[in-house]
């Protein structure tokens, strides 16, 4: 069976948490995977491959026509990054997280999906609260490469851990929602030593972080998971941050280190078989418990 996957852009594109989970995802299916931009895809291109199995990820510029085509015709899964499901795209901004009904939007296009994955038990039970469905599926964190996880590895082992003064280090975004001016504020306001990493490429990233000893993430909208929480305690930082983060909620973000890393490395062993039981219908929804986590 051939996986299509459909996005709004992929890595090549945009180097953004969603395209390199979808990369990661593309390259662990060991199929052949043909990769259509929302913009270019039409209906008569998706009848021509209505045999296909569709993994649809950011879909904004996806058209009605080619949803409802999807929603009738095709065998596709949802790997749900951010919120398409609201027109806010923001459910933190709702009491509990849950939104007024008048604020759906995609409702047939998730509930005719074989399974809508989420990333984390946090993100599940949003999409689930508001949606109210029985295809809501936690896949249990984000995907990286078996070059990415070597490269955290190596990182990981050249990395020094200061004794003396923490360095603090956050991401310097021009979006609002990822919280530079929060974690900058926090930073000034305790007197840390602050480590700013500005736009770069994943592996510069992945080197100015291991310079620190924290890493502070106060995200305007809930996350998600959040790849680069988890990055920064697989190269042994802690992290200081708010509720928003998905992947706190997780039992797996108890571990650090190599621990962490190895965690991811035979997670990945398993991603075919879970993408498989989700198109077949044995992957059921696992409904989590609420959890509250405290950060260290």
């Amino acid at each position: 069976m051939k996986y299509i996957q459909i996005s709004d852009f992929f890595v090549d594109e945009v180097n953004g948490g969603a395209e390199q989970v979808d990369d990661a995802l593309a390259k662990f299916l060991n199929a052949s995977i043909e990769k259509i931009k929302c913009s270019k895809l039409t209906v008569d291109i998706l009848k021509s491959k209505k045999d296909s199995r569709f993994i649809i990820s950011n879909f904004t510029m996806l058209s009605e026509d080619c949803k409802n085509y999807l929603s009738k015709e095709c065998l596709y899964l949802i790997w749900e990054h951010d919120h398409k499901y609201l027109k806010s795209r923001n459910p933190s901004l709702y009491r509990e997280y849950t939104c007024p009904k008048d604020q759906i939007i995609n409702y047939d296009f998730y509930k005719n999906a074989k399974a809508v994955v989420c990333q984390t038990n946090l993100h599940a039970n949003v999409v689930r609260r508001n949606l109210e469905l029985n295809n809501i599926v936690n896949f249990g964190g984000s995907i990286w490469t078996e070059e990415e996880l070597k490269h955290l590895k190596s990182t990981f082992y050249k990395k020094t851990f200061s004794s003396d003064i923490l360095r603090y280090a956050y991401q310097v975004s021009d979006n609002i929602y990822k919280g530079t001016k929060e974690a900058k504020d926090y930073c000034d306001k305790n007197k840390f030593k602050q480590n700013p990493i500005n736009p770069c490429s994943w592996s510069d990233f992945i080197k100015q972080l291991a310079l620190s000893d924290r890493y502070v993430f106060f995200p305007q909208v809930l996350e998600t998971c959040s790849r680069v929480c988890v990055e920064a305690k697989m190269l042994g930082l802690k992290v200081v941050g708010n509720k928003l983060i998905g992947a706190i909620h997780e039992d797996w973000f108890k571990l650090s280190g190599l621990e962490l890393i190895k965690y991811f490395e035979e997670k990945n062993k398993s991603i075919p078989e879970f993408v498989e039981e989700c198109f077949s219908g044995k992957k059921k929804e696992e409904k989590a418990p609420e959890i509250t986590v405290i950060l260290n």
